[in-house]
């Protein structure tokens, strides 16, 4: 997908919001329900840490920034 830069890190931005939302929402669940095995241990917190993680190195190398495109100048 060369060449559509913005699009590629804007879906990267959205996956890992949605795949540290679903470790947030099992390791909720599972606090909820106070029954954790541990076979649950790796693979839930890893999926709620490791977007964390991704994001902030995604915004420090300005692959992603925080604000929006610059305004566009009017029409005479």
């Amino acid at each position: 997908m060369e060449g559509a830069g913005g699009a590629v890190d804007s879906l990267m931005l959205v996956s890992l919001a949605l795949t540290g939302t679903a470790g947030l929402q099992a390791v909720v669940f599972w606090a909820l329900r106070g029954d954790r095995p541990p076979t649950w241990w790796i693979p839930n917190p890893a999926l709620l840490l490791f977007p964390v993680y991704a994001i902030t190195v995604l915004l420090r190398h300005g692959r992603i920034t925080t604000h929006g495109p610059a305004a566009r100048p009017p029409h005479p």
